[in-house]
């Protein structure tokens, strides 16, 4: 089972990484020029975003009800064993996520009306997540402080994103 969680793993970074690279191509190649125009695309991708969100939101309220001792017994196996996989696959769904957001980005990107309200909570929000992931990725170095941090960003880029969907 190790084995195969290591596979998946590497094919989400695998993943990630060719992604990010095809969403700047599509970017600077041609969506800068154009305006965007994939609004269909960016609904998708913007849905799978809110999905990966979700993931790790579940992460979160996980851990804090074991820590917390909120679960009530007769599920508490249940619950230690999902948080267990979702604790498993946080780094890859992340990375996956991130270039979900670039293709997103690349794809929704409007150069003729930079400063609309949907524009602009996108770029809080991306801005934002990827701060949560930069501490994400060197919290390791220090956990307690920088751990709370890498929360609370990525709390904070929930409001931004609900603003972004409303519009």
């Amino acid at each position: 089972m190790k084995k195969f969680n290591t596979i998946i793993k590497a094919i989400l970074y695998i993943s990630s990484i060719i992604l990010a690279l095809v969403s700047i191509y599509l970017f600077f190649g041609s969506s800068i020029n154009k305006g965007g125009g994939g609004e269909d695309i960016g609904e998708t991708t913007g849905t799978i975003l809110a999905i990966a969100m979700g993931f790790e939101i579940l992460l979160f309220f996980g851990l804090q009800s074991l820590k917390r001792k909120l679960v009530p017994k007769i599920i508490k196996s249940y619950v230690v064993f999902i948080v267990k996989y979702l604790l498993e696959y946080h780094r890859s769904v992340g990375s996956i996520a991130i270039g979900i957001l670039l293709f997103h980005y690349s794809q929704t990107f409007n150069a003729s009306n930079p400063f609309a309200i949907q524009q602009i909570t996108g770029y809080a929000t991306t801005a934002l997540v990827v701060i949560s992931l930069g501490i994400g990725l060197i919290y390791r170095l220090n956990k307690k402080e920088l751990n709370k941090l890498h929360i609370l960003t990525a709390f904070l880029a929930i409001i931004p994103f609900l603003i972004h969907l409303a519009d």
